[in-house]
């Protein structure tokens, strides 16, 4: 009927199988051109009044909602055509740490696409400016970008300043250095804890007494798959995250009947510039050449790839969402498979 303008997809509805026809490459309508029983559609485009027409049926048929409807089409357009699950947080507001790239800018993009205010933080403040107008353009939604370092409390008291209730955290923060374990002194010790146990910790205390007062509330925390699988040179890394897995393990499960919900993910290699430079290092100091040592490592993890910063974040908004609220104090692993453990 539309033409190469159209695909087909499953609408799951109770008690009713019905197979919709809609705009797959339907360019992202504002809020201003919300489609509703109210607007004629007379001022948008033919495809976008064909659309119109379509929802206006829908609605009068089976008491569909304009808004969801369009706005699931619109998560369709922006964020791939295979995100078909209503997570239940849109509306929301969330602060992500360390997101202007990598995993955390992964988390922060999927949740947006679920219509997620964010406050983010990085502390650069260029890469964080430019990530911030990107989600705006792509996502419609509300962005504040906070440049400061978050494991001082004066970064966090600006974070939290900007955002004093969010419904969802994202802890995360980049890991300490590698090395052997005679190099390392009490002090690199208190600053690995201090970034990766103790100022997740800190965050998580900020927020918890209003998420709890509300009775919903997700807290997410990037840690590593070291937690599960302790890495030799990552022995600063291993000690940090492991108290906090420990801290949450417990708390988690005495906030729960609040309706909050507290887990932890835990990333194997992903294609990040973190990654990137690991491989560069690793290359100039054997000689090889970056490509292979890139496929070596690869080669040592089962699913032979790194993951992607989209499919992290796609499942850090899964453990945000209404879905997720029996999820309780887990260590989710996405590694590839690269960790062989049965627990």
């Amino acid at each position: 009927m539309l033409g190469h303008h159209t695909s087909c997809f499953h609408l799951p509805l109770q008690r009713r199988n019905l197979k919709v026809i809609l705009l797959n490459q339907l360019p992202s309508i504002g809020e201003s051109q919300t489609l509703s029983p109210d607007n004629d559609g007379r001022n948008l485009p033919i495809v976008h009044r064909v659309f119109h027409k379509l929802v206006i049926r829908l609605n009068l048929e089976i008491g569909l909602s304009c808004r969801s409807l369009t706005g699931y089409c619109r998560d369709q357009h922006n964020f791939g055509s295979e995100r078909n699950m209503d997570l239940g947080i849109r509306g929301k507001t969330a602060i992500v740490c360390a997101s202007s790239k990598g995993l955390g800018r992964g988390c922060a993009e999927a949740l947006a696409a679920d219509g997620v205010s964010l406050v983010l933080s990085a502390r650069s403040d260029g890469p964080l400016q430019e990530t911030a107008a990107h989600i705006r353009k792509t996502y419609g939604v509300e962005v504040t970008a906070i440049a400061c370092d978050i494991t001082t409390e004066e970064g966090r008291a600006k974070v939290l300043a900007a955002c004093p209730d969010p419904d969802i955290l994202v802890n995360n923060a980049g890991g300490p250095p590698p090395g052997h374990w005679s190099d390392w002194d009490r002090e690199d010790f208190i600053a690995a804890l201090d970034a990766n146990m103790l100022t997740p910790i800190a965050l998580i205390k900020a927020v918890l007494p209003g998420m709890m007062a509300r009775g919903w509330g997700r807290i997410v925390n990037i840690t590593s798959q070291s937690v599960k699988a302790p890495i030799p040179i990552l022995g600063l890394s291993n000690a940090a995250r492991t108290g906090l897995t420990g801290y949450v393990a417990g708390t988690a499960r005495q906030v729960a009947a609040s309706g909050v919900t507290i887990n932890n993910l835990l990333p194997g290699s992903h294609d990040t510039d973190r990654r990137r430079g690991l491989d560069t290092s690793i290359a100039q100091s054997s000689g090889q050449a970056v490509a292979d040592v890139t496929k070596d490592v690869q080669s040592e993890i089962p699913a032979r790839r790194y993951g992607t910063a989209e499919e992290f974040g796609a499942t850090c908004a899964f453990m945000c969402s209404q879905h997720a609220g029996f999820m309780v104090g887990q260590n989710v692993l996405l590694d590839g498979g690269q960790v062989n453990s049965t627990l």
